[in-house]
């Protein structure tokens, strides 16, 4: 494995340093998933389970619907 910071020290010696690609980190990955969950979720492939879900809850409580 490259030690980026080694790198980064003997590319300054010669006058130029570019930073260390930003590594993904898991809050990140966590909030990418939370959206993808979200938009997924309301796509058009999914619009099956969603009609089951409704259908299945007014027929436990026709009240509400």
């Amino acid at each position: 494995m490259i030690d980026m910071n080694k790198l980064c020290e003997l590319s300054a010696a010669l006058g130029s340093c570019q930073p260390p690609p930003m590594r993904p980190t898991s809050s990140r990955h966590g909030q990418h998933n939370k959206n993808a969950d979200y938009w997924l979720a309301r796509g058009p492939r999914f619009d099956h389970l969603r009609r089951e879900h409704e259908h299945r809850s007014q027929r436990q409580n026709p009240e509400a619907g």
